[in-house]
Parts: C-alpha cells; structure tokens; sequence
C-alpha cells in the first residue's frame, strides 16, 4: 500500500500513480463528474484500507479506488469547509475545519467539537499518540494519548509572547517528545513530557539563524533524516541534529516565484524526490534541480 503524505491544492486534484515504465507518470484527474464532492480541494489523506479522502470546501469525500462518497453536515460534520485530516493509531478519523472546530469519525459515529472559531491547518498524531492540532491563530491544541476526545480534555497552547507563535503551518516530530512546528515566524521547537507538560521551547527564525525564511509554510523528512522546509522563495534542508544552530543548512530557491501560500506543502517519495503544491501547479526537486 503506497502512504500519500497530504498535498494540497486549491483548485483541484491531482491523484500520481506510476505507471510499470519509470520513465512515464500517469496523472488522473477527478473533478464533479467523477463524483468529487466539490472542486476546490484544501486536504487529502490516505487511510489505513488505502481509501483516499478529499476535503474541500463543500464537504468531504471518500474515495475507494472506483467511487466517491461524500460526507457533509447532514451527516453530522461540524462544518463542510475541511481543511485537514488524519487518521490517528486508534483508528479514528479526525477532519479539522475552518470556523467550527474538529469532527471526529469514529465506531460508525459522527461527533463534532467545538475545538476553535479558527481553522485548523494541521492535524499529526505524534509517536506516543498524543494528537496535535495546528490552528491559524490560536496556537497548537493537544489532545493526550490516554484522555477521551472530549473538549475538556485537550491541552492548549498559546500565549500573548513569542513562546507560543500563533499561526501553524505545520507540525511534524523529530524524535521522542521534541516536535518541530512550521509557523508564521519561523521554526517553534516543542519538548514535552510523557504527560505533554512541555519542558522546553525554541523559536527559531531569520534573526537568530541561518533559516532564510520569515514563514515556515511545509515540513517533510526525507529517507536520512534530513529536515526539508518550504518557504514562499524556495526550499531549505538542514540534518536533523543541527537543530536549534541550524548549521550546514542548504538552501534552494525558486528561479522564478511560484506563488506559495500557508495551505502549501512538500513531501517526499521513495526515490527521495521532493514534491511540493503552488497555487498554479506541482513542482518536483532533485539532484539540485526544480522541475
């Protein structure tokens, strides 16, 4: 089963299969007469059966490799308006939206959480199980690996100072109990406890590093550890030890702006080439070389 990290993209999708000669990709394109629920697609997520699921501004859809089904709030979403999903070791599937908090599948049901008035632009689930929600303005709320999906339950953080940037672009984990968060003011690094207390923070950005970015928009790791990051000129990568001097860091720009938002993002494939989403199409990096 091929893991398809989530890419995303405003106004459309594109789903990449390789086809057996490797020279050659084949790029299908599904849109309302396919059954896609809506056009304008913000998020995509592989599940653990290999279904596919499309969040866009309309609803949700779900796609098992010949049809689409299609969820929105006359099923009990929270909002139509989906902006990030996952589904975490527990089985459950999370939809985080853009006024109207977190909707939560799981067991057949379908309950919505009135988390945040903000978009959530991120959900990870981190080794130890604890659930991450990035919000774009609020901060970062927490949800404990051993504690029931109740409100009461999620940790929040945010504060008035530059501890806790408020806009979340990203969050991904680096090793046990240290994440790493994508913001509007650089890199936020995060270590917590088993019992999420956090024991330490660093905001790393233009002003105290070699980071050549002022937002951090994307985070991936690639097949040795290295840390990409994607900023609105280019791409960085720095060795997951560097961090906080963030020494040896190389970095890529765009030879021509390629029009990157805070909804963009970047993973990697197995042949260990980046891929990244603009608002006007996909672009590939490898060997030192933007395609």
């Amino acid at each position: 089963m091929i893991k398809i990290n989530k890419l995303i993209s405003l106004f459309g999708v594109l789903l990449i299969a390789y086809s057996t000669n490797a020279q050659r990709s084949i790029f299908t394109n599904f849109s309302l007469d396919e059954g896609l629920v809506q056009s304008s697609v913000l998020s995509v997520f592989q599940d653990s059966n290999a279904n596919i699921w499309f969040g866009t501004q309309g609803g949700l859809s779900k796609y098992n490799g010949r049809t689409f089904k299609t969820y929105d709030t006359r099923h009990g979403l929270a909002d139509n308006h989906i902006s990030s999903i996952l589904q975490d070791s527990k089985k459950r599937f999370w939809f985080g939206h853009r006024y109207k908090g977190i909707t939560l599948m799981y067991d057949n049901k379908i309950s919505a959480l009135s988390l945040t008035d903000t978009r959530i632009t991120v959900i990870k689930e981190d080794p130890q199980g604890n659930v991450w929600f990035g919000t774009e303005g609020k901060g970062i709320y927490i949800l404990p690996f051993d504690k029931n999906a109740i409100v009461e339950n999620f940790i929040h953080l945010q504060s008035d100072t530059v501890d806790y940037p408020p806009n979340v672009n990203d969050i991904i984990f680096l090793k046990k109990n240290t994440t790493l968060v994508g913001t509007g003011n650089g890199l936020f690094l995060i270590e917590f406890d088993n019992n999420c207390n956090i024991t330490g923070t660093n905001l790393i950005n233009r002003r105290n590093s070699n980071i050549p970015y002022e937002e951090i928009v994307s985070i991936t790791l690639d097949k040795q550890g290295d840390v990409w990051f994607l900023g609105k000129s280019g791409i960085s990568k720095v060795g997951v030890n560097n961090f906080p001097e963030m020494k040896g860091m190389e970095v890529y720009n765009f030879e021509k702006p390629l029009n990157i938002i805070f909804l963009n993002n970047i993973a990697v494939d197995k042949e260990n080439t980046i891929w990244g989403t603009t608002q006007t199409g996909i672009f590939s990096f490898k060997s030192g070389k933007f395609k």
